[in-house]
């Protein structure tokens, strides 16, 4: 059993955290570590918190274990109204005269994804809007990849297999049936046309990461809240190299850049607002 976390323990974890991923924890967040990390440290073979920092100081691969556990990973279908009606009245639109003007492919970048909500909505109201206007052909033309530092979300998303619970989640059922195909004990799993126009990969935002004036479109939405002052300038400094002057970013309802980054200019469109590159 491992004993109970000390301050200087606390303290130690704390900082490591916004190390390996740049999650702030409070200070009076420590059982949070208890009882999120105390089975993981009994496996690594752990008797204190000490411990069981050197280990995780001493090998970069136990990290994405580390992140999985201490984050909470809620998502679900098309969150927060706002934003996907901007994305659908707007931003879409827009990249779709792209592809019109000359654009060979749209890039779209959805940030922590999880478990891969946010990446299939995203194709799910791609397939929409382009249908809607008339220009079916061009949703090939969208390649939408979603990232976490978790491998367990990840495998998840690329399965694109679903319970009930979860399938009920912000979608109607006019969409499950259009886009996902019923499995066995309740569940739906995300059909192969769509699951072919997105993408997968292992990304610490810590990390240098994506190629740089690539994206499109950035989705970092209830990421940065996590995060303290010093890694969220960090985050939004690197997220603006990696997008084309004419792209898009978008982040959570209640979040905002103030204080945080000068490279983008805030826009705002009926009631949903959204940042592009200076």
């Amino acid at each position: 059993m491992v004993s109970r976390i000390t301050y200087d323990e606390f303290t130690q974890m704390r900082a490591l955290m916004v190390k390996i991923c740049g999650l702030a924890l409070n200070e009076d967040q420590s059982y949070l570590i208890e009882t999120r990390l105390a089975d993981f440290a009994q496996e690594l073979g752990a008797q204190t918190y000490g411990e069981l920092h050197r280990l995780l100081a001493a090998n970069s691969k136990l990290w994405p274990r580390l992140v999985d556990l201490m984050t909470t990973n809620e998502t679900f279908w098309f969150r927060d109204d706002s934003c996907w009606k901007t994305l659908e009245r707007k931003i879409i639109p827009d990249l779709i005269q792209l592809v019109e003007r000359g654009a060979h492919e749209i890039n779209i970048w959805s940030a922590a994804c999880s478990t891969g909500q946010e990446v299939y909505s995203l194709a799910m109201l791609i397939d929409e809007v382009c249908k809607k206007s008339g220009r079916t052909s061009l949703v090939n033309r969208f390649m939408v990849v979603g990232t976490d530092i978790a491998n367990g979300v990840l495998n998840t998303a690329r399965e694109g297999i679903y319970d009930e619970f979860n399938i009920k989640r912000g979608l109607s059922m006019q969409r499950r049936d259009n886009y996902f195909s019923p499995t066995d004990k309740g569940r739906w799993q995300v059909k192969e046309e769509l699951r072919k126009r997105v993408m997968f990969r292992q990304i610490n935002l810590m990390d240098s990461f994506m190629e740089q004036n690539k994206n499109h479109l950035v989705l970092c939405r209830n990421v940065a809240i996590y995060f303290n002052a010093e890694s969220r300038k960090l985050l939004f400094s690197k997220i603006a190299r990696t997008m084309k002057k004419e792209g898009f970013l978008m982040i959570g309802a209640t979040e905002s850049l103030r204080g945080y980054s000068t490279e983008f200019q805030l826009n705002e469109f009926e009631n949903g607002v959204f940042y592009q590159p200076l």
